[in-house]
């Protein structure tokens, strides 16, 4: 889906005055390159006029940097991610020294950052760029803007702080220039491929770092006009905050609602296809894309600081809007340095109201839930269930019936026809026939076990009764098997 245009533009931003268009077009006229040029650069396309753009950033890991200088960079480049999160855009960021990538960093592909751990993906993946070697340390301006083609960027921002003075592949066939000093080739060629960019309607977007950079350089690749064709930062302190304005440009003035849906116990995702409508906001409707995005703009603040508005979600069957913290939705402003939460009102069941500031750049964040497919996130009826528990009127749970235990005194037991072997309750002086009896004999030449207990369970006994014991365990597993069993298929 393609984001709203927004026919106010960027032009506290990227639209230069008359003035200032006459002053860089001079100075692209008037300047006194190191040789005659003999490549005419293209026209630069406009910017589109819409929040959400996908924006390539070029970075110069040349040896004109310095270490710092080079951290600084990336640091740069990851404020444009944090400027950006949780709009409808998408970032991809290339490097280039002598060899384009530079050294053995690899390409960030192009990636939407409307949800948070994409954005933190592309960071990590500008955290983990390097400069290459110093011998691979040249300026090639050629192919570090060729990397851009076919990525279907909106804009790219080519940060550099100097001259180009290598092209092409350095070592293939007779190209033996590495980056030692600035030939006109050099620039001919990077006017070649940033033709090439902009041919495929990509806007080439300058950034010229240092206290003398030379901006006749950087406009043959982008264009005249100054803050909008290309940009200048003193040096790379300055360039973060020179890149976040830029970034903030594109969405400035306008609310992304950033929809998730949970399902169940599952962590929330971005949903499609989710419609909201916006009071004040033109166009009024919108529908979330792939990425769970749908951005308003506001005509209003074109004239006005501030405009008020209230959006609203069309719910859809069997979802509930799942509130955080008591909201209907929780805003924040990103084109800060840090993120701000923005005050919101919850306005009915499904909709909540903000005020909007004209350089806010902000996102709201609406999840909606419903119940999950997965029958194991139903409730257990019977905790018995549990494979693991035995059923509690399994009869062999009776001790009375372990034939191993000492014959009970219960009055009411049949007595056995059969002579006991029990001992008399009265002391005798002979000793029993059974070892380790409690009547004070060393009958076996083992001491009894000091317990107490008037009977000898806790001695080994003779073969024949544990092969009786053994047996009868089996069996009483088999048992409680069965028991177990029928007890489920009862159930089932």
């Amino acid at each position: 889906m393609t984001p709203p245009t927004r026919s106010r533009g960027f032009r506290s931003l990227f639209a230069a005055t008359a003035a200032g268009s006459l002053v860089a077009a001079t100075a692209f006229i008037g300047a006194s390159p190191a040789a005659a040029q003999s490549i005419e650069p293209a026209p630069n396309p406009s910017l589109p006029d819409r929040c959400g753009l996908n924006l390539g950033i070029v970075l110069d890991l040349s040896n004109s940097l310095t270490d710092a200088d080079v951290e600084k960079s990336k640091e740069a480049a990851k404020g444009v991610v944090d400027t950006l999160t949780g709009t409808p855009s998408s970032v991809g960021v290339q490097t280039f020294a002598t060899f384009a990538p530079a050294g053995d960093n690899a390409d960030i592909p192009v990636t939407s950052i409307a949800e948070s751990g994409n954005a933190a993906g592309v960071k990590d993946g500008i955290d983990g760029l390097t400069r290459p070697a110093s011998s691979d340390g040249g300026t090639n301006w050629d192919r570090g803007i060729a990397q851009a083609q076919g990525k279907s960027y909106d804009a790219v921002l080519f940060v550099t702080d100097g001259k180009p003075t290598a092209y092409g592949t350095p070592g293939e066939g007779d190209n033996t220039d590495r980056g030692t000093r600035f030939d006109q080739i050099d620039l001919d060629t990077a006017i070649t491929s940033a033709n090439g960019v902009k041919g495929e309607g990509t806007k080439m977007v300058g950034i010229a770092v240092g206290s003398e950079p030379t901006i006749e350089n950087i406009v043959q690749i982008s264009g005249p006009n100054e803050n909008s064709d290309y940009f200048s930062a003193d040096d790379y302190n300055q360039l973060g905050e020179r890149l976040r304005q830029i970034a903030a440009a594109t969405c400035e003035g306008s609310v992304t609602v950033l929809k998730k849906t949970q399902i169940g116990e599952a962590e929330p995702e971005p949903a499609e296809g989710w419609d909201f409508t916006a009071t004040n906001a033109d166009p009024a409707q919108a529908t979330t894309d792939e990425n769970g995005v749908a951005n308003f703009s506001y005509e209003d603040l074109v004239s006005n600081p501030t405009v008020d508005t209230t959006i609203t979600e069309t719910l859809k069957d069997d979802f509930t809007l799942l509130q955080q913290d008591g909201k209907n939705a929780v805003c924040r402003e990103t084109s800060g340095e840090e993120p701000v939460d923005v005050p919101v009102e919850n306005a009915g069941e499904t909709g909540f109201s903000l005020t909007v500031e004209r350089e806010q750049v902000v996102t709201c964040t609406v999840v909606n839930w419903k119940a999950g497919d997965d029958p194991t996130e139903e409730p257990t009826e019977d905790p018995t269930d549990d494979p693991t528990e035995t059923p509690t009127d399994d009869p062999t749970d009776d001790p009375s019936d372990d034939p191993t235990d000492t014959p009970s005194d219960d009055p009411t037991d049949q007595p056995s026809d059969q002579p006991s072997d029990e001992p008399s309750d009265e002391p005798s002086d002979k000793p029993s026939d059974k070892p380790g009896d409690d009547d004070g004999k060393d009958d076996d030449g083992r001491d009894d076990d000091g317990s107490g207990r008037d009977d000898d369970r806790d001695l080994p006994r003779t073969g024949a009764e544990v092969g009786m014991s053994v047996g009868f365990g089996l069996a009483l597993l088999a048992t409680g098997a069965a028991a177990v069993a029928l007890t489920r298929r009862n159930r089932a």
